[in-house]
C-alpha cells in the first residue's frame, strides 16, 4: 500500500512539472534485460516515451508491451540534458526502483523489487532509442 501511495505522489509532482517544461523529446525504445532472483529469467520490452527537460532537470515516462509481463511502464527523475543523463526509475510494474542512465541513444537500468517472502529480485536492462 504504501507503494502504491508513494506512486501516486510522484505521478503527481511528475505531471505538473511536465506542464513547465522546457524541452520535450518523443522516442520509441527497444530494450532486452534479464531478471534476477532464485533464477534468472530473460525479458524484452517495447516501450513508447516522452521526456520533459526543464533546466538541467528531466521527468521521463515509458509504457509498452512486454515479456514476460505482457505490460510494463516506468517514471524517471533525473539530472542533465535529453540526450545524456542520471537518474531513478521507478517502474510501475513490475514494481521496482533502481538508476537510469542515458547516453545519446543507449539507456541502461538496474532496478530491485521486493518478493513475497521478504525477498528481492532485480531486473537489468539496456535499451535503444530511436
Amino acid at each position: 500500500m504504501k507503494f502504491i501511495k508513494f506512486s501516486l505522489f510522484i505521478i503527481s509532482f511528475l505531471s505538473i512539472n511536465s506542464a513547465h517544461a522546457q524541452s520535450t523529446q518523443s522516442f520509441k525504445e527497444l530494450n532486452a534485460g534479464i531478471m534476477t532472483s532464485w533464477l534468472v529469467f530473460p525479458g524484452a520490452s517495447f516501450l513508447w516515451g516522452k521526456t520533459y527537460q526543464n533546466n538541467k532537470r528531466i521527468f521521463e515516462w515509458q509504457a509498452g508491451v512486454a515479456f514476460p509481463t505482457v505490460v510494463t511502464g516506468k517514471l524517471t527523475l533525473a539530472h542533465g540534458k535529453l540526450d545524456k543523463y542520471t537518474g531513478i526509475s521507478l517502474r510501475v510494474w513490475p514494481p521496482t526502483i533502481g538508476p537510469q542512465f542515458k547516453i545519446n541513444r543507449l539507456t541502461l537500468s538496474a532496478e530491485v523489487g521486493p518478493e513475497p517472502d521478504d525477498g528481492f529480485w532485480g531486473i537489468f536492462t539496456v535499451g535503444f532509442r530511436r
